[in-house]
């Protein structure tokens, strides 16, 4: 029997890979996984049950919402994020010709006003 609100908890509900690879997740709560479905940010659902294993396909942001039935309006969906960064990233410059081995720290100063063309 669920209480007049119940809120979902999915754990852990951040996750930061440095590579592409899966990330999974689980509801808290075990009383509520028969009723759970997750969507993502386009509103798709992409499991049911306690439990998400997903594999982003590329370097960004991605979030997944724990829900049930919309019917069950007292139910408070969670909703977990992962983030997907490459472990290294390479910066060229037209004006620089120095190269920066892994771990080493660098400051780029621009001129007032310019912003940075960053590319992945």
């Amino acid at each position: 029997m669920l209480s007049d609100t119940t809120k979902i908890e999915i754990a852990p509900s951040d996750t930061l890979l440095c590579a592409l690879g899966e990330a999974c997740f689980e509801v808290t709560d075990t009383t509520l996984w028969d009723c759970i479905q997750w969507v993502d940010a386009g509103g798709a659902i992409v499991g049911t049950g306690g439990e998400l294993c997903v594999t982003p396909p590329g370097f960004d942001l991605y979030w997944y919402v724990a829900q049930v039935d919309s019917t069950l309006r007292c139910v408070i969906p969670d909703t977990a994020y992962v983030k997907v960064v490459p472990d290294s990233l390479s910066v060229h410059s037209r004006q620089a010709r120095t190269k920066y081995a892994k771990g080493t720290a660098s400051a780029w100063r621009l001129p007032s006003g310019r912003t940075p063309p960053w590319r992945w």
